[in-house]
């Protein structure tokens, strides 16, 4: 069946989950992240907050989901729980991820609810000065009609 409604946006490593209700199919969206139901009949956005992974509770009453805060108000990247109904929208902590961190890639919770297990992928980038060396000289125009 084609979910003509979900207007799902394609982003590095996006994901769909279903949750384990069967009720609602997250995706990430223009707005956000976004949920629609199986049959396509609702359709809804979940929170305005661009989640880089994220997950239905075993319950399938909430979301949590990792966010890349760039507001520089309050940590970095943050482990945040979000309601299906949109009563709450909370964060549950903050997370230690090297500095490097570009993106996560995959989110599960363990059956338990307290852990949950992600993969990062961390771009170390360097930079280099050099010195002691001649930068070459771009050739004249007679350097160039002599080289021939």
């Amino acid at each position: 069946m084609v979910l003509a409604m979900a207007v799902p946006v394609a982003t590095g490593y996006s994901t769909i989950e279903w949750s384990p209700t069967g009720e609602w199919i997250l995706y990430p969206s223009a707005e956000g992240v976004s949920m629609i139901s199986p049959d396509g009949s609702e359709v809804g956005k979940l929170t305005d907050r661009s989640l880089q992974a994220y997950a239905f509770s075993k319950d399938g009453k909430q979301v949590y989901g990792i966010y890349l805060n760039t507001t520089g108000d309050g940590p970095q990247w943050q482990l945040r729980s979000i309601g299906i109904k949109g009563d709450s929208d909370k964060m549950i902590a903050a997370l230690d991820f090297p500095v490097s961190t570009s993106t996560e890639i995959g989110f599960s919770i363990h059956p338990d609810g307290k852990r949950f297990l992600t993969s990062i992928a961390k771009w170390p980038y360097d930079i280099w000065m050099l010195e002691g060396f001649d930068p070459p000289r771009p050739k004249t125009w007679l350097d160039r009609l002599l080289s021939r």
